[in-house]
């Protein structure tokens, strides 16, 4: 089933990029950055780190989500 969720990842893309150029092109953003916890397998076992969600949108306009797991620009 993972594989189904990353195959439908990968055709939404293109949608994702086009809505949040979209938003940025805009005048006037609004982001809520929130703090989750997460747990990675691949990581230090039963620990967990922190990552970011954004939510990026303007009034009117569309809602895209961002996921990082730092608050750098470029992470």
């Amino acid at each position: 089933m993972a594989d189904w969720v990353e195959t439908v990842v990968e055709w939404l893309k293109p949608i994702y990029h086009y809505m949040r150029a979209d938003l940025l092109r805009g005048g006037y953003v609004q982001a809520d950055e929130t703090p989750v916890r997460y747990c990675d397998p691949d990581q230090k076992k039963g620990k967990t780190e922190q990552g970011w969600l954004w939510a990026i949108s303007r009034p009117g306009g569309d809602v895209v989500f961002d996921w990082r797991l730092s608050r750098a620009m470029a992470s």
